[in-house]
Formats: C-alpha cells, structure tokens, sequence
C-alpha cells in the first residue's frame, strides 16, 4: 500500500520500467479473454473467489475479462500517464477502471476523447481499496471503440 503522497512518484516508476521492457512499441497482438462480464457482474465479492484461485503470476495469469458495449460516464488523467475511468451498459450499472500508462501508447487519447462513444474494453479485475472502502475495479489492459 502506498501513502497519498507517493502514487504519482510510484506510477511514474512503473512506466518507466515497463518503458525500459518495451512495453508499448511491439504491434497489435491477440488478446485472450478469459470470459466477458457485464459492470453489475464484477463485484469485490467475484474478485475474492477469483483471487483464492491463485495465485497469479507469469505462468498462471489472472483471468482477463472483456466488458463489450461499455459508455464513458468519468476519465480523468492520473499523472502524465494514466487514467482513471468509470463505465457502464446500458442498465445503468457502473464500474471504475484504471489505465495505467494510457498514454505510453495511442489507447490514452482515444479513452480522454472518447466522445460519449461507446468502447469494448479488456482488462483484470482488481479491489480497489481506499481509505477503508473496498470497491471492484479494472485495469485497463486495452479498449476499442465500437464501430457500427
């Protein structure tokens, strides 16, 4: 856990070690999903049964969720790099979402301008804990926007 004070000096490290490991200059590439939810769907109660299947690492890692037809109600940068978003369907249901390093590549600018669109968006679920309060979050490993 981190101190207030220290999450950008730590997600400006992180990119820059994932910077360091090429991340964000290799082409596009399949991306395996794990299984598709809606918001309503992803609550810290899944995320604790998926968490004691692990644990997740390298050779096992965390099953990746796709979440289709999502609409931009929140984004807001985190830093020079990230993002931090909320979305939802068409029920109604919201889920937040983290993007970090959004804008190491072009997924930043297209979530920031997002225009009430609507996007498919990929990523793992995680608690996100804050002040006491757990909540269900995605980091955001990639989106797209719906072309119809």
């Amino acid at each position: 856990s981190l101190a207030e004070g220290s999450i950008e000096a730590a997600m400006a490290r992180l990119s820059e070690l994932l910077g360091k490991q090429g991340a964000g200059q290799q082409g596009p590439k399949d991306l395996r999903l794990d299984g598709v939810l809606m918001p309503g769907a992803a609550t810290v109660d899944l995320i604790e049964q998926l968490d004691a299947v692990g644990p997740f690492g390298a050779a096992a890692p965390a099953p990746r969720f796709g979440f289709a037809n999502m609409q931009i109600s929140f984004c807001k940068r985190v830093g020079t790099a990230h993002l931090k978003l909320r979305f939802g369907d068409s029920s109604g249901a919201q889920l937040d979402a983290i993007a970090f390093g959004a804008f190491d590549s072009a997924l930043g600018c297209v979530l920031e301008g997002h225009g009430g669109g609507l996007f498919h968006v990929a990523g793992r679920l995680e608690i996100n804990e804050w002040r006491g309060r757990k909540t269900p979050q995605v980091r955001v490993e990639d989106a797209a926007p719906v072309i119809t």
